[in-house]
């Protein structure tokens, strides 16, 4: 099971029966960009986007404001639109 199946399967079931073949090179882009990642942004990730947490939810876990976390996915989708482009 590769990394792209893991991530695909922890998406909601309705999510995982529209996904292509399509789809499948799109989480691997995906996923080569998040690798690209710090650590910290890396937990965001997986924490919010595939694991449901909110803003507050990590900012508690890491013991930051909400906003830090806020400003930490602004940063991170553009450094992931960024890794994407190229």
């Amino acid at each position: 099971e590769s990394i792209v199946e893991k991530m695909i399967l922890d998406l909601p079931e309705k999510a995982i029966e529209k996904i292509t073949v399509n789809d499948k090179e799109e989480y691997q882009k995906l996923y080569e960009a998040i690798k690209k990642l710090t650590k910290r942004q890396q937990e965001f990730v997986k924490l919010i986007y595939f694991k449901g947490k909110t803003r507050e939810e990590v900012a508690r876990l890491y013991g930051i404001d909400a906003s830090s976390v806020r400003y930490a996915l602004i940063r991170i989708k553009s450094a992931l639109k960024s890794f994407l482009e190229k």
